[in-house]
This record gives structure tokens, sequence and C-alpha cells, in this order.
């Protein structure tokens, strides 16, 4: 239980005590204030809200004595799964919609203060280079679930389509291209399913 003690103390500190503080004290208030955006602040907070209820469950959960049991085991990871299910375009709607519109609707002037302010907060909260050792924590997280290595995530690369000649379907002018498919996918012929198959009606 100890990873997902250790991700939701981590959510809990960084995410909802310090970066969303700082939306619902100062980023919020700007687009209520000009009336922009208000429908989406107003989702926005309510998920801030349901998150912390999210996280206190999977906190409770993963306490040595209730992660014993299987209901409790069942609840945390559905907790879970609905934490990253919200998030995910939670914070895609920040990053592409509110952030840029702040900058339509505050002062370059006062963009500067706020981020000023916001690393004062986040060096009394987390001390000097706080952020750096966040993104360690988080580091050291993804190390233990086996998810660090960025390259795990790259789809396999399909095997490309190449003439007997050896040119590759990409490189091949329009009237080869054409020619190339007309012959592969000829009715007469069984589907096909490998580049062999490609080479060797080629040939005829």
């Amino acid at each position: 239980p100890a990873v997902f003690r250790d991700s939701a103390e981590l959510v809990r500190k960084f995410v909802e005590d310090y970066h969303e503080k700082l939306e619902e004290n100062f980023i919020f208030p700007e687009f209520e204030k000009a009336k922009k955006l208000v429908d989406l602040v107003k989702v926005l907070r309510q998920q801030h809200e349901a998150g912390r209820e999210v996280t206190a469950v999977i906190l409770r959960d993963a306490a040595d004595d209730r992660f014993k049991k299987e209901d409790a085991r069942h609840e945390l990871v559905t907790s879970v799964e609905a934490f990253i299910r919200m998030y995910r375009p939670h914070e895609a709607r920040e990053d592409t919609v509110l952030f840029p519109a702040l900058h339509k609707i505050v002062p370059a002037k006062r963009l500067k203060e706020l981020g000023e302010q916001f690393e004062k907060e986040e060096d009394r909260l987390f001390g000097e280079e706080g952020f750096e050792k966040t993104v360690d924590q988080v580091t050291a997280i993804e190390k233990q679930l086996g998810i660090y290595d960025l390259a795990q995530f790259t789809p396999e690369q399909r095997q490309e389509a190449t003439s007997v000649e050896g040119l590759l379907f990409s490189r091949m002018s329009l009237p080869q291209q054409q020619l190339f498919l007309s012959r592969a996918l000829s009715s007469a012929d069984p589907p096909l399913r490998s580049r062999c198959r490609y080479a060797a009606r080629l040939r005829r």
C-alpha cells in the first residue's frame, strides 16, 4: 500500500494544498471578475473539491490495517481510476483553454507579480528548490511502478510494404503506388497478410 499512500500524500501536499489553492485564490477570481469562462471555472472548482474527497478515500484505504481488507482494496482501485479519469481532461482543459486565456484578461505586469508571489509561496511550503525535490519524488514513484522509462509507451512501428525492388511504399510515385495496390489487392487473390505476399504478387 505504500506506493498508493506516497502518491496520494504527494498529490495532497503539492497539487491540492499548493497548486490548486493558488488557482482558486488568484487565477479563478480573475476570470470570475472579468466574467470570462465562468462555467469552466465553476466546473474546475467542483472538480478540485471532488479530487480532495477522492484523495481522502485513497489515503484511508492505503493505511496498513485497511489495505488488508478486500473491499478496501477494491474501493482504493476504483478511487484511483476515478481520479485519473477526472484529472486527465481537467488538466488538459486548463492547459489548452484556461491558461492561454489568462494572458488575454490579465495585464503582463500583474502576471509577473503573480508569478513572483507563487514562487515565494512555493519556497515557503517546500523550501529551496522545492519543485525539483517534488519532481524527484515523482520520479521515485514512477520507477517503483515501472513506468519511468518513456520509451516503453511508444507504439511498435509496423513494417511498411515494399516492392520487389525494395522501394518503400511511401517513396513510390503516385502511379507506382496505384499499380502496387491494384496488383496487391487484386480480387482474384486472397487477403494480404505479409510483406512477402506483396512481393510475390508483384513478381507476376
